[in-house]
């Protein structure tokens, strides 16, 4: 079977047009994608109020859940950015996970972060973007110290030390 009819549209179309619904016996959903986000659209409008109200309460009764998915989510954001870009300080080597962040190699974070509406939506950026070779990981300490162009502590230390030998 390539192909199916909508009976709500009344237009055959090919099954990729369909979604997969295995309850029924084709494997796929009577209607087709676009009139049944149609449908959708339409539903909502028509009772947003409804949904609104709902989403609420449902939020407020699950105060704890909320808190304990975002925190789940947040995390797994943060190691796909740290994984990709690798998971210690460039500067100082440090791996453990509550020190480390995301800097921008060029400067301009605290604008960038303002623009984007927090530092959690930079990371959803950086990931939407492809992981751009404009970030980098370091440690806090090292990310502060590198601010407004200082060099960090860590890398005049093995200047000097390098030009004692």
């Amino acid at each position: 079977m390539q192909e199916k009819l909508c009976p709500k549209c009344k237009i055959v179309k090919k099954v990729s047009e369909f979604h997969v619904n295995n309850a029924t016996k084709s494997g796929l959903r009577c209607h087709c994608k676009k009139c049944c986000s149609d449908y959708r659209k339409t539903h909502y409008k028509a009772n947003s109020g409804k949904y609104i109200a709902y989403t609420k309460k449902w939020g407020n009764k699950n105060i704890a859940k909320r808190r304990a998915y975002g925190k789940t989510y947040k995390l797994r954001i943060k190691m796909l950015i740290f994984t990709h870009y690798g998971k210690k300080c460039e500067c100082c080597g440090e791996t453990e996970l509550e020190f480390l962040t995301v800097d921008h190699i060029l400067g301009g974070g605290t604008k960038h972060r303002r623009k984007a509406g927090g530092g959690f939506v930079v990371y959803g950026e950086i990931i939407k973007q492809n992981y751009p070779s404009c970030y980098r990981i370091l440690c806090r300490n090292c990310n502060w110290a590198t601010r407004l162009g200082k060099t960090c502590p860590h890398k005049a230390l093995a200047k000097v030390e390098g030009s004692k030998g």
